[in-house]
């Protein structure tokens, strides 16, 4: 459920008495290539949930084939001092036979730091790396499994019964709420374009 309240999204991870929940999701329908994605999110203190600000080259596949290119922000509610950071990448038809995905993830973890506040996440995204930022402090670069396609920017809850870490099932109502969300495009050599 994608609610606003007073110039806030709430996505809203509903109950259910099924191992099916409910989730919120809301993305746009313009794409964008390398740049500088941020969000001010916080979200509530109900463990069972993942709260995510990604972007995505196909939000259509991202929960069934996972033939997408991802970069995103993963907040694991019952693991309120730690961000997941991923990037993910899987060669096109055109650009090789393989069609194996790679993936590049880190777990930030901070015991002074708390999700259920209020903070920006940022990641600068370029042909060669992406780096991750909280509050403005780089908190992990990638160099491996970079996106080549165009991104769609997403926010999304959702619960998952197979990451021990997420406390599955739910143990309440959890929201995610987003102040803003910005993108601002960064100059790279014309030599480094994405493939359409």
């Amino acid at each position: 459920m994608v609610l606003n309240s007073s110039g806030i999204n709430y996505l809203k991870l509903g109950l259910s008495e099924s191992e099916v929940y409910p989730s919120g999701f809301i993305y746009t329908k313009d794409r964008f290539s390398y740049g500088s994605y941020s969000a001010r999110i916080k979200v509530s203190d109900v463990p069972g949930a993942v709260a995510s600000f990604f972007a995505c080259s196909e939000i259509a596949k991202v929960f069934s084939d996972g033939t997408h290119d991802e970069i995103d922000f993963e907040l694991i509610t019952a693991r309120p001092h730690a961000v997941l950071m991923t990037t993910w990448y899987m060669a096109t038809g055109m650009e090789g036979a393989d069609q194996t995905p790679t993936h590049n993830s880190f777990l930030w973890e901070d015991p002074s730091f708390d999700i259920r506040d209020w903070h920006v996440y940022r990641f600068d995204w370029y042909p060669d790396r992406v780096e991750f930022y909280i509050d403005g402090i780089k908190r992990w670069t990638s160099r491996r499994a970079i996106p080549r396609r165009e991104l769609q920017i997403a926010l999304h809850i959702y619960t998952i019964s197979s990451w021990q870490e997420v406390e599955f099932p739910p143990k309440g109502e959890v929201y995610q709420m987003t102040d803003w969300v910005e993108y601002r495009g960064l100059r790279v050599r014309s030599s480094s374009r994405l493939n359409q």
